[in-house]
């Protein structure tokens, strides 16, 4: 986008408390933060907690990064930190809050997201916690490979491997349901 300034030049302006830039990164990564801990997390209030902490330790204490990317995956390792600390307090799994998904034009199509969520929400939930987290920051962090290497201390190759047996792991698991659930309908 014209008038956006790289990840480096962002972190530089914040280091120097420019709040055009704090509002630049904030508008560039809250969202998917927010999709990334509200899967990891039970539902709206919990992400939006994890995602404003992340946010407050950025003001505070901006990080060192070398390349390019490194904000970026500094502020998923921050949320991925705070979803485990929150998850650590609460005891509580995955839950989606039905209302809040996205804008649907129709009840029929909301109910629709709703059950495709909450059967995606209950195949995450069984499956391995290393598999749910390189999955969530995969698909729903929108994140490289690299990315999520550095977040989770681990190898791209380790990386790959895994989210390849978390999707093999959660199709296992999401087949019975699915199937399931169509021979009720």
């Amino acid at each position: 986008m014209p008038g956006e300034l790289g990840e480096s030049v962002l972190l530089e302006r914040i280091r120097m408390r420019d709040p055009a830039a704090f509002r630049q990164v904030y508008e560039r990564y809250r969202l998917g933060l927010y999709r990334y801990c509200s899967m990891a997390l039970s539902g709206d209030d919990a992400a939006e907690d994890a995602v404003h902490e992340t946010f407050l330790k950025l003001m505070r204490n901006p990080p060192v990064c070398d390349s390019n990317h490194g904000l970026r995956a500094w502020l998923y390792r921050v949320a991925r930190n705070e979803a485990a600390a929150l998850r650590r307090g609460r005891r509580r799994l995955v839950n989606v809050d039905t209302d809040e998904i996205a804008h649907e034009e129709t009840p029929l199509s909301a109910l629709a997201a709703a059950e495709t969520t909450a059967l995606v929400q209950r195949g995450l939930a069984s499956i391995r916690p290393q598999y749910r987290e390189v999955l969530l920051l995969r698909e729903f962090g929108e994140l490289s490979y690299a990315e999520i290497a550095q977040i989770t201390d681990s190898t791209v190759s380790a990386v790959k491997s895994e989210i390849f047996r978390a999707r093999k792991a959660l199709a296992g698991v999401l087949q019975p349901i699915v199937r399931t659930e169509r021979d009720r309908s």
